[in-house]
């Protein structure tokens, strides 16, 4: 075994731990070289290896081992000098293989388990009681790793079950003062609802309805959803969480409340974000003949259908200080009042005066999600859509992606409003299915 590591040598606490890191750990948070506290990490050279072939790929897993690379570069140089990884930080070990295979390394999981297993087997030797754990967000690698004896666990800095407790409409009987500033709502016995300041401040909001009854045909069908179109109608509010499974309406109510937005001049245009997720797991836009539009057409097909729903159901155009004439959305696309982005595409962007949707925001990192919410401008709002029990990267879950992190950090903000859409809409059958299976 052969290693290189960062920190001055000297006598190590038994009390901390070595964790090996997997590669897609670096790639689903490169920052997580600064967030062992004050345990050492050890990252095998086959990671280093895996890091060095995504770094070229044109997608969101190339920009991350990017900055991983760098990060691990800066921590390597801070030990020249024989300092550690950071204040109060262990140190970085890099480490090669070369003895006591315990697979046949043909694969390089196989080979980091080895690492993990060979230097748990050596701290028994030196009777040092340091525990090593193996950290990995690849499920089938921490099973057998636990088969042969090595610790291992997920990655657990980004995780949170916050979004368990909050976003309900409050029936009247609920007690609201449940300790957050965020905007929330109580049903009244007649009549308006009560929007919710903070826990000690309560302001009258108006009826859902008169929202936008004399400009479309179709209105909402149960509390959350007036709710949630007072709240992406609601100036004073910048941010807006809508979960809910299929069917529950929450990407047509963003982009009626965004159509709104627009006719009455708050917006200058409807910017609406899917981060696309390939079969693969590797964003593979770039190789897909086309423009932007084009590539992306077949995850904004729902986008779409909504969008080609709402124009259906127009009522009245007069007196709006934008009146259009689009009857589908593709003219929409056309003359630039929705424009049609995805996370590759977004880096960079700056998007002043815009309504802003991040659909499917549960398939986002956290890194993601910050990289996208941080694109708006001057004059934004934006909007998150998701179901936190459908996943489509295999390295997500419910407490560990973009969306739900993204409600832990603002929970607490007066400008942000969290909604859970319960009741499915769709169709009895929609009901069904989101209800058993």
């Amino acid at each position: 075994m052969k290693s290189q590591s960062s920190g001055a040598s000297g006598k190590v606490s038994n009390l901390t731990k070595i964790y090996v890191l997997d590669t897609n750990v670096l790639i689903h948070d490169p920052y997580s070289l600064y967030a062992f506290e004050e345990n050492d990490i050890l990252i095998p050279f086959a990671v280093l290896e895996e890091l060095d072939k995504i770094k070229t790929e044109d997608s969101s897993r190339g920009k991350y081992a990017r900055v991983a690379v760098k990060i691990i570069e800066k921590i390597l140089t801070l030990s020249a000098n024989g300092k550690k990884r950071g204040k109060g930080l262990g140190k970085l070990i890099i480490s090669s293989y070369d003895s006591n295979n315990i697979f046949k390394i043909d694969k390089i999981d196989n080979y980091i388990i080895s690492i993990a297993k060979e230097y748990q087997d050596k701290q028994v030797a030196l009777k040092t009681n340091r525990k090593v754990i193996l950290v990995s967000k690849d499920i089938n690698m921490r099973i057998k790793a636990t088969s042969i004896g090595v610790v291992a666990q997920d990655y657990q800095n980004d995780k949170t079950d916050l979004f368990e407790k909050y976003g309900k409409v409050f029936k009247r009987k609920d007690n609201y003062t449940n300790g957050i500033k965020s905007v929330r709502y109580q049903e009244p016995e007649k009549g308006k609802y009560i929007k919710i300041v903070n826990e000690n401040t309560r302001s009258e909001a108006i009826w859902a309805e008169n929202l936008f009854e004399d400009s479309f045909k179709i209105h909402s069908l149960n509390p959350e959803q007036d709710c949630a179109l007072i709240a992406c109608m609601d100036k004073k509010i910048n941010f807006v969480a809508l979960s809910g499974v299929a069917g529950t309406g929450k990407t047509l109510l963003a982009l009626m409340a965004g159509l709104l937005g627009y006719i009455n001049g708050d917006y200058e245009k409807i910017i609406v974000i899917r981060h696309t997720i390939p079969v693969d797991q590797k964003s593979d836009l770039g190789f897909t003949p086309g423009d932007i539009s084009q590539k992306i057409n077949p995850w904004m097909a729902g986008i779409m259908n909504n969008v080609d729903f709402i124009l259906s159901q127009i009522k009245s155009m007069e007196k709006k200080n934008r009146p259009f004439n689009c009857k589908k959305a593709e003219e929409l696309i056309k003359n630039g009042i929705i424009e049609i982005q995805t996370v590759q595409y977004a880096r960079g962007a700056t998007w002043p005066k815009s309504y802003i949707i991040i659909d499917e925001s549960q398939n986002t990192t956290r890194h993601i999600m910050k990289t996208l919410v941080s694109r708006s401008g001057e004059g934004s709002k934006v909007v998150l859509t998701g179901d936190l029990d459908q996943m489509d990267d295999m390295y997500l879950d419910k407490y560990s992606n973009g969306f739900s992190n993204f409600i832990r950090a603002f929970i607490n903000e007066n400008d942000f409003c969290f909604i859970k859409l319960i009741k499915v809409v769709r169709s009895e059958i929609a009901e069904k299915v989101a209800r058993l299976l």
